[in-house]
């Protein structure tokens, strides 16, 4: 909830995430994407999301460089490997620039990187909507 907004054309927006996910299985990792369910709009930015501990990686980093109206497009989302212990909140961040081409709606999907191994965004996550010049 709350992590969509409605953009209008010919504005400019600063989109940043701020936030914890959590995992029932040590090495099922989570996907978080962005998509346009109406509208168009060029983006730019990155998506981070901390990894499990014992990698030789502590945090997945990820251009954002593609938004459209498929949610599965290349380079509008990044999947983590497994994260840290299970139950375990684990930090993720987002920092974008949405340019909207036409009017429409953003929106963040959120999901696990197993389809049957749940995972979970944490309250008190947030996505910050910030109008610019």
């Amino acid at each position: 909830e709350g992590f969509s907004f409605n953009f209008e054309a010919g504005k400019k927006y600063k989109v940043d995430l701020l936030g914890t996910v959590t995992t029932t299985v040590v090495t099922t990792g989570v996907s978080i994407g962005f998509y346009l369910p109406n509208g168009m709009g060029i983006i730019s930015g990155f998506l981070q999301i901390a990894v499990n501990s014992a990698a030789t990686a502590t945090a997945l980093i990820a251009a954002i460089y593609s938004i459209n109206q498929t949610p599965t497009t290349i380079g509008s989302s990044a999947t983590s490997t497994g994260i840290t212990p299970i139950n375990t909140p684990t930090y993720f961040q987002a920092s974008l620039i949405f340019i909207p081409v036409t009017n429409g709606v953003f929106q963040m999907q959120f999901g696990s990187e197993i389809a049957t191994s749940p995972a979970k965004l944490n309250a008190g996550s947030t996505m910050m909507i910030e109008e610019i010049e």
